[in-house]
């Protein structure tokens, strides 16, 4: 016999679980090879005691996450618990051997099946409308500013303006400011469902900048990582899930809360989301954690590779290799990173530090190699400070830079 919900909430986060569980299959699936032990792009584990980590922890983990996603959709709202806990711990133990694997929606899902498995429904749901609301708000934020509008912002208006023909008719200063319509929208849907009595413009205006969003980064527009999409339409149908006013049912019987230990868990995994981001601007948060999507301010690193000994790279790594003015080679690590794994590079200087420096010692021009490492672009004039590391000695106390591990796995270096 089914199980028979007892609260309006409990329906809508029955709902939300499955959608959930679902979109972390899908995801995961198009991006297999992220969640295996691959050869073909390296990874950085989070902390340095991982480097020698076994290949095999990442099979078992990996398993872990598909079962725990499974589980996780077809048990029944009240026995769901393990299985959203088994979820969180496995995707988040597989985070900490590739920081590549800590993508926004990986993030997203680690959190949110903590709150559902520790809180009541009714709890649960008033948390995680705040962390939706907060990707909003904090991911056009992090857009209002001039890198965004000279860069990514660039290329998403050339899209819409392509379909209208008018890609080449405005003026600079006028391509520039209609960049900013793209964070402004994201901030107008989350400040309406932020407000209980808007929250059916919210949800509408929600539809129609996702459906947007995935006309312009689809086949239509710039052919982004199938990932993106799906993540699109996940959030299409977390805001009527979420968001939308539902009567209540009648009858309901009085749910019993969760103990107090185990709600405070869910309590301060929700605070923790909410507020972390907020470091985001200072440094100490990286873009994905502080929900800086398509932000173009980001730090990065960049590994630059001498003319000659370009050539003793293997041919898989030659349509990646961007030639510069100045003679030298840049490895584009973020194209490499979409061809082998299926997904977007880690935006972050620490990670890509490690990439770099995994790409010159395996394929053994490390001699040859300079890295180059910028910080975060200034948000009001674009500038950034770059460093600029030669040779492998030099590389290497790069890594000390930061505070997290910026070594990669010893198995890809080789």
């Amino acid at each position: 016999m089914s199980e028979v919900p007892r609260s309006s909430e409990e329906v809508r986060l029955g709902y939300y679980r499955r959608v959930l569980a679902i979109c972390g299959l899908l995801l995961v699936g198009t991006s297999y090879k992220l969640w295996l032990p691959q050869t073909d792009y390296p990874q950085v584990p989070v902390f340095s005691a991982l480097v020698h980590a076994p290949a095999m922890i990442d099979y078992v983990l990996a398993v872990g996450i598909i079962g725990s996603l499974l589980a996780w959709l077809v048990t029944p709202n009240r026995q769901a618990t393990l299985a959203a806990w088994s979820t969180a711990m496995c995707i988040a133990a597989s985070c900490l051997l590739d920081q590549h694997r800590f993508q926004p929606w990986a993030y997203q899902l680690i959190f949110s099946t903590i709150i559902l498995a520790t809180c009541e429904a009714k709890l649960a749901l008033r948390l995680l409308r705040m962390i939706v609301i907060s990707i909003y708000v904090y991911s056009s934020l992090s857009k209002l500013n001039l890198p965004f509008m000279r860069d990514e912002g660039q290329m998403f208006l050339d899209v819409l303006l392509g379909w209208v023909g008018a890609k080449e008719a405005l003026a600079a200063s006028v391509r520039q400011g209609m960049t900013l319509l793209f964070p402004l929208g994201e901030l107008t849907v989350g400040v309406l469902l932020a407000i209980p009595r808007t929250r059916k413009l919210g949800v509408i205006f929600a539809a129609v900048m996702h459906t947007t969003l995935l006309l312009v980064v689809g086949p239509l527009g710039l052919n982004h990582w199938p990932g993106v999409l799906l993540w699109n339409l996940c959030f299409l149908a977390q805001a009527p899930l979420l968001f939308w006013p539902m009567a209540e049912r009648e009858g309901e019987e009085p749910v019993e809360a969760p103990p107090a230990k185990l709600r405070a868990v869910g309590i301060f995994a929700a605070s923790f989301v909410l507020l972390f981001p907020l470091l985001e601007p200072l440094g100490y948060c990286d873009a994905w954690p502080g929900w800086a999507l398509y932000a173009s301010h980001v730090s990065r690193a960049d590994l630059y590779i001498d003319d000659a000994a370009a050539e003793a790279l293997p041919e898989k790594l030659r349509p990646f290799l961007v030639e510069t003015e100045w003679g030298a080679y840049r490895l584009d690590a973020s194209q490499w990173s979409l061809h082998a794994l299926n997904v977007p590079i880690y935006p972050d200087d620490r990670f890509q530090v490690g990439v770099a420096i995994a790409a010159s010692q395996r394929y053994g021009v490390a001699l040859f190699s300079q890295m180059s490492v910028q910080d975060p672009a200034d948000r009001w004039r674009g500038e950034r400070t770059e460093t600029r590391y030669r040779g492998p000695e030099q590389m290497k106390e790069a890594t000390k830079r930061f505070w997290l591990n910026a070594e990669p796995r010893d198995r890809l270096a080789r």
